[in-house]
């Protein structure tokens, strides 16, 4: 409800050629400012909030970082690239994977979040489309694929090949956690597997290798994770059959499984409240949080 009493609807069609209208869930509090909002104009893969207070839009042949304070946008264009990916690097620039269709490696792109100019940077030795891509305490980025996994270093823009996964995948689902490692759960191990993989795997960064973590409760791709105030890892998400929730100990390199949601998520996203509490949006077949 704006401030004139006028209801908008934000929706989507589920007919391929109906008129009807599925718009989710929607709350009567809360205030927005539908007067400084942005609309690209073309479908995100991607979206990543900015230290800098800007958002960034991450699609197939353009990034977009739209600044809410001005209206202003900035604007990265590059050839045709399905998998394209984004993510803010620890000396503040933008690291841009413009991967071009299987098998096709490009190379990678730094962005400076100011000014938007971009730098050709390292030529990759793998194809990482639907990989996942961490940040290390070192400052070094790892990229993990179905092809095998690379460190990028920004200090001197190269890439080197490292340890390669027990078993490789995409659509999983990475976080740096506070011992200093990285942990890889779930995803496929084609692009077009439709069940997500119970195993996870631990990525050891003085070591530079893989070793096997506790398997999961379920399946899962397109999934997240986040670190909870215990140092445990929360995994959400990722399957269209259950509402089972994982928590995972670092310290023991154990899983344990508290809940089981009534929900259903394919795709989620989960974000630290001030609270302490943990926001869940997700959505898959009208199963919304």
């Amino acid at each position: 409800l704006d401030q004139s009493g006028n209801l908008h609807l934000a929706a989507q069609t589920y007919r391929q050629s109906g008129l009807d209208f599925f718009p989710g869930p929607y709350r009567s509090t809360g205030n927005y400012n539908d007067g400084n909002s942005f609309s690209p104009q073309f479908t995100p893969n991607q979206v990543v909030g900015l230290s800098n207070g800007k958002i960034l839009f991450v699609g197939t042949d353009e990034t977009v970082a739209w600044d809410p304070g001005t209206g202003t946008t900035q604007n990265y264009l590059y050839s045709f690239t399905p998998y394209a990916q984004a993510i803010e690097m620890g000396n503040g620039n933008i690291l841009l994977l413009t991967d071009g269709s299987f098998p096709n490696q490009n190379a990678l792109v730094e962005l400076d979040p100011n000014t938007f100019a971009a730098t050709t940077t390292a030529n990759l030795t793998f194809w990482y489309g639907l990989g996942s891509m961490t940040n290390l305490n070192n400052g070094q980025v790892l990229l993990t694929g179905i092809q095998g996994c690379e460190l990028y270093d920004p200090t001197n823009q190269t890439a080197a090949t490292t340890g390669a996964m027990g078993l490789a995948r995409i659509r999983a689902s990475s976080i740096l956690m506070a011992n200093g490692n990285v942990l890889v759960t779930g995803g496929t191990t084609t692009l077009a597997g439709a069940n997500g993989l119970t195993s996870t795997e631990v990525y050891d960064v003085n070591a530079g290798t893989w070793s096997a973590g506790p398997a999961m409760s379920t399946g899962r791709r397109d999934h997240d994770m986040i670190e909870m105030a215990n140092g445990e890892i929360l995994l959400i998400g990722g399957t269209t059959t259950s509402g089972l929730v994982d928590h995972y100990d670092p310290t023991n390199n154990t899983l344990s499984t508290p809940a089981n949601l009534a929900q259903r998520f394919l795709g989620a996203t989960l974000a630290l409240k001030n609270n302490g509490e943990i926001l869940v949006a997700a959505n898959d077949q009208g199963q919304f949080a």
